[in-house]
């Protein structure tokens, strides 16, 4: 589809007038100094409060605030997408405002006929994924004749024309339904119900995404894995979510072409953030889908790209603060691997005690942030925890080999005792070969088996 030029744009906005369209439609305006006012079609409007500047050939509503220009406004009366109110205004030259007239009120004046038709944005033949991403480019072309959106797109620091078409940004406004197949009509029926299954349409009838900014996660072969919507306006009602996804778990990776062949990687808790580092030139970002959203898929799309270092940036409140504190990254580990670890609160407990009251008084040296010092202020060097287990191990006189090992056997054991997958624990472990993994299942058919011989009936019974 191509895209409607700038200049095209302009000229609509600015020789179109606003104030003429609307008293052909049978609106009765009233002068108000040098502007104009009228019942604000867009809700209940007892007093009049919908403002029309015939300078700046905008309108506002103070109630609802409904704002726009007038390619906006023939959207929201009309029905209509963007791009279908761009070439009802642009085909009908009765629209045009003659130069140096006076325009009069009109409020009898019949409405402008039905605009045409034009076609439906997504096909009633093809399957979800091509559903989703023509829903997508849909609200990406409206995005791009979307006053208010491009409006918060540049309140966010997000104008920027590369960034708005390599990631797909869009805009739902309610346009997407209205130029589908009438639902009582089969070929309307069926899309309808396939953009429910889909996520895109809610059992309602009304978009998912509905008055939001639309941010889809598209993988390297450009197929969309998840979409992620931002409400635009902040006065919502009651119980309104500001962000909204599809429904289901979370799929995909954000960014994940920008993550390939990086060491370091800028990790945020929302995708708009990352948007902004992207924005100006921090190419290799990602998202979680908020604090606590670090996904499967996120861990092993760093862990296989050799990713070495990640830059954990939330929010400074404190749930980012304490889903940041929750993360380790091990770098050169078990195998001369790079993994992402959870840390439990027991171990943040001892390892923040640590930081404040025993690691000051061991620094000897310019603070190099190295956590782990010796009595003499250096860095540990990489056996000293297995020289510190065997030591406490001889002195609470344990008798068993081993040093650091034996706190992952143990961890692995009650983990899978506990219920966890083996996969997530081979993760853990650093294990390359889900066989390595699987000497802890023998460990814990062991513990099956003794209770098994311990609590049979033809035990008991005998």
């Amino acid at each position: 589809m191509v895209r409607i030029r700038n200049d095209e744009l302009d000229r609509i906005k600015r020789e179109v007038s606003l104030l003429e369209l609307v008293q052909r439609q049978g609106h009765t305006v009233v002068r108000q100094g040098k502007d104009y006012v009228i019942a604000c079609p867009f809700h209940a409007d007892d007093t009049p409060s919908l403002i029309i500047s015939p300078k700046s050939n905008l309108y506002h509503c103070f109630g609802c605030e409904a704002a726009g220009s007038v390619i906006d406004w023939v959207m929201q009366t009309q029905g209509v997408s963007f791009r279908h109110a761009v070439e009802v205004l642009r085909d009908d030259p009765s629209l045009l405002a003659a130069k140096g007239t006076t325009v009069t009120r009109h409020p009898t004046t019949p409405k402008l006929d039905a605009p045409p038709k034009l076609d439906a944005p997504v096909s009633n033949d093809a399957d979800d994924q091509a559903v989703l991403q023509q829903v997508i480019e849909y609200y990406h072309e409206t995005l791009l004749g979307s006053e208010e959106a491009l409006a918060y797109l540049e309140k966010r620091g997000l104008n920027d024309a590369e960034l708005i078409e390599a990631f797909r940004l869009g805009v739902a406004n309610r346009t997407l339904g209205l130029r589908l197949p009438q639902k009582r009509r089969k070929a309307g029926a069926d899309i309808r119900g396939q953009l429910q299954r889909i996520g895109v349409f809610r059992a309602t009838g009304r978009e998912h995404f509905n008055g939001s900014l639309v941010i889809p996660v598209l993988d390297t072969d450009g197929a969309v894995r998840e979409v992620y919507g931002r409400k635009l306006g902040e006065r919502l009602r009651k119980g309104t979510p500001k962000h909204t996804y599809l429904p289901g778990p979370h799929e995909g990776v954000f960014n994940i072409a920008g993550l390939a062949g990086a060491e370091e990687v800028i990790l945020c808790e929302s995708l708009i953030d990352a948007l902004t580092f992207w924005r100006w030139g921090f190419r290799h970002v990602t998202s979680a889908y908020g604090v606590n959203g670090v996904t499967e898929e996120l861990l092993q799309c760093l862990v296989e790209g050799g990713v070495k270092r990640v830059l954990i940036a939330y929010d400074r409140d404190e749930s980012g603060d304490d889903a940041a504190r929750k993360t380790l990254l091990v770098r050169q580990g078990k195998g001369r691997k790079d993994r992402l670890l959870p840390l439990g609160e027991r171990a943040l407990y001892w390892i923040d005690r640590y930081r404040q009251e025993s690691r000051p008084r061991l620094l000897a040296h310019e603070d190099d942030r190295t956590l782990f010092l010796t009595d003499y202020g250096e860095p540990w060097h990489k056996n000293r925890l297995s020289d510190l287990v065997r030591k406490y191990l001889h002195h609470a006189r344990i008798d068993k080999p081993g040093a650091c090992h034996l706190f992952r056997h143990a961890m692995a054991t009650h983990m899978l005792e506990n219920g966890a997958d083996i996969r997530y624990i081979q993760q853990m472990l650093g294990h390359s070969d889900l066989s390595t993994t699987q000497i802890y299942t023998q460990v814990s058919i062991q513990k099956l088996r003794d209770i098994h011989a311990a609590t049979h009936p033809a035990r008991l019974s005998g």
